[in-house]
């Protein structure tokens, strides 16, 4: 242990903060791809270390299709809600399965917030933000690709797989800096002055 010590100390203060939420981000994809399955299909069964956890996930389902259905009527386009679905009237419509309720995430940036440096009680007030942050973009992004399979069906796989995932964790990357960068920084000063 003194060893890792050493290396720690030896490298610079500047590395420390990108080294740790680059730690926090990959061991916490590391330790949810090794204990929690099924969160990514169409499918009744999600297991955490091979017992079933579908239930977690699915009342977040079907709040995120509530919410994208109020959505979709706030904007004026009527759909028909059936459980975790969001239909148009022309048919076209999607589900809202586990991997789109944002829980994976929320569970990487809870683990790359309490990785950070800082005092731990700044670091709860800044989790509860950044928690709602999260969860106001998934509503935004699950909205998007809803509407986005009215019309335009042949963008939901680049919208969904590609863009609209990576500014998910380009979100996620930026709480983060704006933790390690400002907020943590402006509460040691003002801590030490």
């Amino acid at each position: 242990m003194g060893k890792i010590r050493d290396i720690w100390n030896g490298i610079p203060e500047n590395y420390k903060g990108i080294i740790l939420f680059l730690i926090g981000l990959f061991g916490s994809n590391f330790i949810w791809e090794l204990t929690i399955s099924g969160d990514e299909e169409a499918t009744e069964v999600a297991t955490f270390c091979g017992m079933n956890i579908a239930w977690v996930f699915r009342d977040a389902q079907l709040w995120y299709a509530w919410l994208a259905h109020r959505c979709m009527g706030m904007l004026g386009f009527q759909t028909q809600l059936t459980m975790d679905s969001v239909f148009f009237p022309n048919g076209n419509g999607c589900t809202i399965v586990a991997g789109c309720t944002a829980i994976k995430q929320l569970f990487l940036m809870t683990v790359i917030v309490f990785a950070a440096r800082g005092e731990m009680r700044h670091k709860a007030s800044f989790w509860i933000v950044s928690m709602v942050v999260l969860i106001l973009y998934n509503i935004v992004r699950l909205s998007l690709l809803v509407y986005v399979v009215k019309d335009y069906r042949e963008w939901f796989d680049i919208l969904h797989e590609h863009v609209l995932k990576y500014i998910f964790y380009g979100i996620m990357f930026l709480l983060w800096l704006v933790w390690d960068e400002w907020l943590r920084k402006r509460l040691e000063k003002r801590k030490a002055d």
